[in-house]
């Protein structure tokens, strides 16, 4: 018996007939086998009307029909594929990426629609889309190590490893002072980079060429020297100031506050409780001892009589002073008595 002589493609297909038309598929069917005498030629018009059906989602298991008695028997290439007369249209991989994008991602109507073809078995999955094999387990990715995202980059899975890119929203808009945006993006990266503009930068502010700036006890002014964008820096010269010659209280600050000035103590005598030491000897108990200190006027000035500059300069010098002893101990254990001079007083005397 002819397949399509009988009313085997009917009955077989009658799930699908309120889906498709079914009259031109058995008429193209029993034209290959009562013109063409071939009945293998009939199985392209049953093929072809099964896809249809499975693309109205109605699944048609016309193949391993008894009573086509294996005519149109599917052979797979591949002897550990199984036949489906209804498989899925994209098939698992072990990529979870690619089952991401063209499985679970894919439209209601395409997971719903059936596609005949040669499987993996039962439980196994093919190992990419690019390959034909099938495995059990899959075997987990070796990624590369990668270093940590640069500025701009956030890192994405991509194929089952972790990758930088570049995500413009996480790039900065703010420069340090003295710098600016770029206005243009480089070929390989991936944010604006900062720029130095043209400005000097001083005390965490920006300052035009040739603008001059007063700083409490300096003037500050930006100059460009080849391109370059410095500061110079002026300062006040100060007369010289220690505040161990000043009279206490007497310090005192200019009105820009950027020099200090005092009154000098006056030629005095300064006392010391110290040891003292000479030749390998030591005194037995701290002593006193004294120096003269202070300022004294000081002139020069020209003489019209002796038609020459007169200097008047004094010293700050003793003025009475007295012999003392003290004992002292050596090194080699004796004692011995040492006289030194002890200032009483001293005065503004001229200088030699």
């Amino acid at each position: 018996m002819h397949i399509c002589k009988s009313n085997i493609p009917t009955w077989l297909f009658k799930s699908c007939h309120d889906f498709v038309p079914y009259k031109s598929y058995y008429e193209a069917c029993k034209y290959d086998v009562c013109y063409k005498k071939n009945d293998s030629m009939a199985c392209a018009s049953l093929e072809a009307y099964a896809q249809q059906c499975g693309q109205q989602s109605v699944c048609v298991d016309w193949r391993n029909s008894t009573d086509l008695k294996g005519l149109c028997k599917y052979k797979c290439a591949a002897d550990y594929k199984v036949y489906k007369a209804c498989g899925p249209k994209v098939e698992k991989t072990c990529s979870t990426r690619y089952n991401e994008m063209f499985v679970e991602n894919s439209s209601e109507t395409e997971r719903e629609t059936f596609m005949e073809g040669c499987y993996c078995p039962e439980n196994t999955y093919l190992v990419s889309s690019t390959t034909n094999q099938c495995t059990r387990t899959c075997e987990p990715m070796n990624c590369p190590t990668i270093k940590p995202c640069d500025h701009g980059y956030k890192s994405v899975m991509k194929d089952c490893c972790p990758t930088c890119e570049c995500d413009t929203s996480l790039c900065s808009r703010k420069c340090d002072v003295g710098y600016e945006l770029a206005e243009e993006i480089p070929d390989d990266g991936c944010c604006a980079p900062c720029v130095p503009k043209d400005v000097c930068v001083y005390n965490n502010t920006e300052y035009k060429v040739g603008e001059v700036v007063n700083y409490k006890c300096e003037n500050i002014t930006c100059r460009d020297i080849n391109g370059v964008f410095v500061t110079e820096k002026n300062t006040p010269k100060c007369p010289y100031f220690n505040p161990d010659d000043c009279e206490p209280g007497t310090e005192k600050s200019d009105a820009e506050g950027c020099c200090k000035t005092c009154e000098p103590k006056a030629c005095t005598v300064l006392k010391n409780t110290t040891h003292v030491e000479a030749n390998d000897c030591k005194s037995v108990h701290p002593i006193e001892v004294t120096s003269c200190s202070g300022r004294c006027s000081t002139q020069s000035m020209y003489s019209m009589e002796k038609d020459m500059m007169v200097h008047n300069c004094y010293c700050c010098q003793e003025e009475k002073t007295r012999h003392q002893q003290v004992t002292m101990k050596c090194a080699d254990d004796r004692e011995t008595v040492h006289d030194y001079i002890y200032i009483e007083s001293c005065k503004c005397i001229k200088c030699a």
